[in-house]
């Protein structure tokens, strides 16, 4: 299965995408953190 390539992929466009939207709602913050986190433990 491909998933890490996949969800990296995704979520570098998701990422670029919130760029965009972070200044307007800084709850994406706190989303992308959590996103960030367990990311990393899902790769680890």
């Amino acid at each position: 299965m491909d998933f890490k390539n996949k969800s990296f992929r995704s979520h570098t466009a998701y990422t670029s995408a919130l760029k965009n939207d972070l200044p307007l709602n800084p709850n994406l913050v706190e989303a992308e953190r959590k996103f960030l986190q367990a990311f990393k433990m899902a790769l680890s």
